[in-house]
């Protein structure tokens, strides 16, 4: 009784029309991307320089392809980490262990400068556990604050997705300019000190976060795999399967996001006119366009969004998935543009904003997709494993980022200006072929009768 109590009244206790225990979950989350967007920020940049000051001296190819595993890594032990959440360790001490993971790991990759590449590696792998623990139980943390129909449940992940933001904004601003300017180990230390504030901000707001339970689970037993899907209802069935289709498209969608930290910072680093007011810009900083542009445009999106409801009475995700998708191949061509200057025009420099209005269009396309299909996997996925169909959510941006790697590679071989055509035409069909079958899909969700 006392902790149904307990429930209700966190309900009634909120800012601004939501849980407060959003808000420790927005500043846990926050610190943690600062971490993570720091050091990602710089990790290319480090591998390729020159081990006389400071880096590895690696080829670009090399620093790609490394990028491309961890940050596959980093996602596909979501599957795991949500897996060890719904059987074993529960959401909260799985999100407290990934964060102590991943503050380990940072202080590591800072030793580097005093031990070998073997501290290096452990660091990474560190990293890669830490990640693999918080993503996916901290987004179904998210959902679990809100009842079953709460309408404010989408709106709180746009909420929660803008700390995210918050903490990728100044991530490469600190954590790049300490890196480029100073030393890169003092950058990793800078992150790791992150992961401190975030895993003290969890530890604290654990009164707020009373309602979740310690075992996400529905079924005290522990399923055999083969029982666990013989469990599921045939509407489960059908909206595990949507999910799936729509993790297709949310994969190609970053495939072409994630070149961000691969080949479109070596072609800020190698390529751009980063002069500004006699200033030149840090490659890493443009690092900050995308968190900058969704922390000033997500309530617009938002709000686009709500009209465009009341007009036509009924926007899906799945149509909000599509646009993400048409919209970040669009971004291409300011890409394709850029290179096409540089060869053409003098000096053998594109300029600046050809980048900044790249960053722009991946953000809209980005506000389209990601929070909401964040809420989306936690309203239709069956409760007893929402931590592992969030942890497979998750496993997609880990693909996503190798491919994106693979691809990022090709441009050595094959010209930048060919693999920014590829990346176009690959996001633009899929957003138009799920535009074209969306109703379909969302008979199959059933989502006006939850």
């Amino acid at each position: 009784m006392t902790i149904l109590n307990k429930k209700n009244n966190t309900f009634n206790d909120t800012i601004i029309g939501h849980p407060k225990g959003l808000f420790v979950l927005f500043f846990t989350e926050m610190w943690e991307r600062f971490s993570y967007y720091g050091m990602r920020a710089i990790l290319v940049m480090f591998l390729t320089t020159a081990t006389i000051k400071g880096g590895f001296g690696w080829s670009q190819s090399q620093s790609i392809e490394l990028y491309g595993f961890y940050s596959m890594f980093v996602y596909l032990t979501g599957i795991l980490g949500g897996f060890i959440a719904d059987r074993y360790l529960g959401l909260k001490l799985s999100v407290l262990c990934g964060c102590i993971f991943q503050c380990l790991g940072h202080f590591l990759l800072a030793l580097t400068i005093i031990f070998d590449e073997i501290i290096f590696f452990i660091g990474l792998i560190f990293l890669v556990i830490g990640c693999g623990l918080i993503k996916p139980n901290i987004s179904t943390m998210v959902g679990l604050l809100y009842k079953k129909d709460d309408i404010k449940r989408d709106s709180g992940f746009t909420i929660f997705y803008m700390g995210v933001n918050l903490g990728a904004l100044f991530a490469p601003l600190v954590v790049g300019w300490v890196g480029e300017k100073i030393s890169w180990h003092y950058g990793f230390g800078i992150a790791g000190i992150g992961m401190v504030i975030s895993i003290l901000t969890f530890i604290l707001g654990q009164k707020y976060l009373h309602q979740i339970p310690k075992e996400i689970n529905a079924y005290k037993e522990k399923l055999k795999l083969t029982d666990l899907i013989k469990s599921f209802t045939k509407k489960e069935k059908e909206r595990l399967l949507l999910l799936l289709i729509i993790f297709i498209f949310l994969g190609i969608f970053f495939i072409a996001f994630e070149q961000s930290a691969g080949l479109l910072i070596l072609y800020a680093q190698n390529h751009t006119n980063r002069n500004f007011l006699n200033i030149n810009i840090p490659a890493s900083w443009l690092q900050g366009c995308n968190p900058l542009f969704v922390v000033c445009l997500a309530p617009i999106i938002s709000i686009m969004w709500e009209k465009i409801s009341k007009s036509y009475k009924y926007i899906s995700p799945i149509h909000k998935v599509a646009a993400g998708n048409i919209i970040i191949g669009l971004s291409f061509l300011f890409m394709i543009a850029a290179n096409l200057q540089e060869k053409y025009q003098f000096p053998e420099e594109s300029p600046i904003y050809w980048l900044i209005i790249t960053y722009l269009f991946q953000t809209v396309g980005e506000l389209c997709l990601s929070p909401v299909s964040m809420a989306f996997v936690t309203k239709l996925s069956p409760k007893r494993v929402t931590s592992l169909v969030m942890g497979i959510y998750f496993s997609i941006f880990g693909i996503a980022n190798y491919l994106s790697a693979k691809i990022g590679k090709m441009a050595f071989y094959l010209g930048e200006l060919t693999i920014f055509e590829i990346i176009f035409f690959i996001t633009i069909m899929p957003g138009i072929l799920l535009i074209f079958f969306s109703k379909k899909l969302i008979k199959l969700a059933n989502e006006k009768n939850n």
